[in-house]
């Protein structure tokens, strides 16, 4: 659970647990999973090079449409995605507030 991606109750719950060490040097991190019989890309961007406890969602788009969602957990339910049979999650994360 280090990439804190799980199902919950039918929803989608993304709650990072990456150590700043675990994200790439273009401050990336990716996960390929399955979710409501979807194939789910989630990208993960962390431009401030935090670590774990440092961080929060600061912002979630899904197939590049924003959802105003944020804060170091978020719940997506399936609604979220749509009719498409994969769908991309690109999470940006920024200094906890």
């Amino acid at each position: 659970q280090v990439f804190g991606v799980r199902g919950d109750l039918g929803n989608l719950v993304i709650e990072p647990r990456l150590t700043a060490s675990q994200f790439g040097e273009d401050g990336s991190a990716r996960l390929s999973c399955q979710f409501a019989g979807k194939k789910l890309t989630v990208c993960f961007h962390n431009p401030l090079g935090l670590d774990y406890g440092e961080y929060q969602i600061e912002s979630v788009q899904i197939n590049g449409r924003a959802c105003d969602l944020k804060g170091t957990q978020v719940l997506l339910g399936r609604e979220h995605f749509g009719t498409e049979d994969s769908c991309t999650v690109a999470i940006k994360l920024g200094r906890k507030e």
